[in-house]
């Protein structure tokens, strides 16, 4: 059910992000709008998952493991790229 839920959360937040772009495509809003109303669309999707999905989604431990591989994999990568 939770990841039901979430996927409803995620359509109704994409619904006013689409006609934010609007806005912002028509170049009828400037930066310091554009990043209120991007927050304004942050605040309503933390609201609605911490309604709908107190405790979150459940973490499947494999895809934990690989992100947290991948995401050291690319830090080591980029400390080499600064090194003389």
């Amino acid at each position: 059910m939770s990841r039901k839920v979430a996927s409803v959360v995620d359509r109704y937040v994409l619904i006013d992000a689409l006609m934010e772009w609007e806005d912002i495509h028509s170049g009828e809003i400037g930066a310091r709008d554009i990043t209120r109303r991007r927050h304004a669309l942050m605040r309503l999707r933390h609201d609605a998952e911490a309604k709908h999905l107190p405790t979150g989604l459940r973490i499947k431990r494999k895809f934990l493991v690989l992100a947290e591989r991948e995401t050291s994999s690319y830090f080591d990568s980029m400390k080499l790229r600064q090194e003389p």
